[in-house]
């Protein structure tokens, strides 16, 4: 495959990388990054979704207690359930977050190791 125009500009006297190499790098990283971020904007939405119609369901619910007793527990059982899946969703948020970060720097990371090993060369 022939190379883009950006990856035949001169190289750097410095390490011997074109400016293209650069650009590509920060392209890859900006693309990788833009699409963990949007993996996480639907997860969230996902989540808000769920919990507004939970939330509308027990405020349903609340309507058709016939004491208070009633009323306390369903209370309790949503708060109980609620608790648990913020807590769940924390959890999965951060390993999101991690992935994403792993993602979006790894055309970073492998550009670096690419400038160590052509520097160990020289």
């Amino acid at each position: 495959m022939a190379p883009s125009k950006r990856t035949q500009t001169h190289s750097s006297p410095k390490n011997g990388h074109t400016n293209g190499e650069v650009a590509d790098t920060i392209r890859d990283t900006v693309e990788a990054s833009f699409k963990a971020a949007i993996a996480l904007q639907e997860e969230v939405m996902s989540f808000a979704t769920h919990r507004i119609q939970e939330n509308a369901s027990t405020s349903e619910a609340l309507l058709k207690c016939r004491s208070w007793e009633d009323a306390l527990k369903l209370q309790q059982d949503w708060a109980r359930a609620a608790a648990e899946e913020y807590f769940q969703e924390s959890t999965k948020f951060i390993e999101l977050t991690r992935q994403a970060m792993q993602i979006g720097f790894a055309p970073l990371m492998k550009a670096a190791e690419k400038v160590q090993e052509s520097s160990g060369r020289s």
